[in-house]
């Protein structure tokens, strides 16, 4: 009897041992957010967790058409404004939202449009719409986000002429000429740094179309223009994230090219997010695991280097720096680097979908990088090193081009221009700070270990 018991408790207890041994090896999940950015780092004896992907949608877009009589000759005939607007219309209504789109014009006061955006669509081609008397430009800005939801994005097109009142110009005909850097600029501005204390940002188009009928120079004196070139500018607003889910998705749609581009509020510092996708990486020997912020357990030697796939968000940046052959040319790997390498390739996310063979690191690229950089490392100095991969700031002045202060001229102009349109830039790039002394755009670091 003693025999049995104790071989019963003999086995127990090898069971039981082997079971509390068993489980020691089993590693914990890591902290949430440990290894990223501004988290501590992950513990050495933790599993990483596996990336959550979390899509971001729209509730409603809100459209609006700016109708002041000085958008009339956009609408007269067969011009570029009504194609690029009618598709954008349509595209807006198609994008995939959790609410709906809603079409309203604006001037002195917003009126939402009676009818869907089919009735909008065949309304323009119709129906006379720029009608109204001429609007102040920082009053519609603030009309427009002025009780915006949150997961909301309003979308707008105007010629974006800064301008006093009429009865402003009939008292002084020089007012918009004498007052444009000052007083409009400042108004532009204040309106703007409104936006920033909320946290909206704004990403601006810049179009050229055909236009027939009159137009209003700064002292309102009437020019009829036929066939002329005149630019006009469509504004993104909202959130970031959801401003940034429109630009992406307006990106893919050929009926959207705008001749220029740019973007405010969206990069208050150099872009550090990143993430390394192995999977594109067809022969490799190191390991990635989630968050995908480190190389670990490589091997390099001189005769066999390593391909590193290295995926960022360039959204909100503007869009000259945004080609892939100028990436590839203007990343740069600081000298002194404990990394060798050098960049070998840059392509837009989208066309990079289909080679990425995880299905978890494909939905995360989709869903939240539109650039993917194929480095070649050749070296590592110690067995612990970072990659630092930069690329320098350079400021895009084309609103100055397309900026003039003396639009009496307007039917001889070389090349389609607004009045005062350095100042309504001007005043926004004010209203965000965006600092021309920025060193970098994006200023990434890869920790690389043996």
């Amino acid at each position: 009897m003693i025999t049995r018991i104790s071989l019963i408790l003999s086995i127990m207890l090898v069971f039981g041992l082997y079971s509390c041994d068993s489980g020691s090896d089993k590693k914990k999940p890591c902290p949430v957010g440990c290894g990223t950015e501004g988290h501590k780092p992950c513990p050495k004896n933790c599993e990483p967790r596996e990336a959550e992907v979390e899509e971001v949608k729209v509730n409603n877009i809100h459209f609006y058409l700016e109708n002041s009589g000085s958008m009339g000759g956009y609408l007269n005939g067969a011009t570029e404004f009504k194609n690029v607007i009618t598709n954008l219309v349509a595209v807006s209504n198609g994008m995939e939202k959790r609410g709906a789109l809603k079409i309203n014009t604006i001037s002195e006061k917003i009126e939402p449009f009676a009818g869907d955006h089919n009735k909008f669509i065949k309304d323009i081609a119709t129906v006379p719409m720029a009608n109204k008397k001429s609007s102040e430009m920082h009053k519609i800005f603030d009309l427009l986000v002025k009780d915006i939801p949150n997961k909301d994005v309003v979308i707008f097109t105007s010629d974006c002429i800064l301008s006093f009142p009429d009865a402003e110009i009939k008292k002084n005909p020089k007012v918009n000429i004498d007052n444009a850097e000052s007083t409009l600029k400042a108004f532009i501005k204040s309106t703007f740094q409104g936006f920033q204390q909320r946290n909206l940002v704004a990403s601006m188009y810049a179009f050229n179309s055909t236009f027939n009928g009159t137009y209003y120079d700064y002292k309102n004196t009437k020019v009829p223009l036929t066939g002329k070139q005149r630019p006009f500018y469509i504004w993104v607003m909202g959130k970031k994230e959801y401003v940034g889910k429109v630009n992406e998705l307006l990106r893919k749609e050929s009926s959207f090219k705008p001749v220029k581009e740019i973007h405010f509020g969206f990069l208050t510092q150099a872009i550090s997010d990143f993430a390394v996708i192995p999977s594109l990486a067809s022969q490799k020997e190191y390991r990635v695991q989630p968050p995908y912020k480190e190389v670990s357990e490589v091997s390099i030697t001189k005769s066999k280097p390593q391909d590193v796939f290295v995926a960022v968000n360039l959204d909100g940046v503007d869009s000259y720096a945004t080609a892939p052959d100028y990436l590839k040319a203007n990343l740069t790997i600081p000298v002194g680097s404990k990394v060798t390498a050098e960049v070998v390739e840059v392509k837009n996310a989208m066309d990079m979908l289909n080679s990425i063979k995880n299905v978890k690191e494909r939905d995360m690229v989709a869903n939240k990088y539109t650039h993917i950089v194929h480095l070649k490392v050749t070296g590592l100095v110690g067995t612990k090193a970072e990659l630092n991969l930069q690329l320098p700031y350079k400021a895009d002045n084309w609103f100055e081009q397309w900026s003039t202060m003396d639009d009496s001229n307007i039917k001889t102009e070389a090349s389609p221009k607004t009045f005062a349109f350095i100042h309504l830039v001007n005043g926004i790039k004010e209203a965000y700070q965006m600092n021309s002394n920025q060193a970098n755009v994006l200023d990434l670091k890869v920790n690389f270990s043996k």
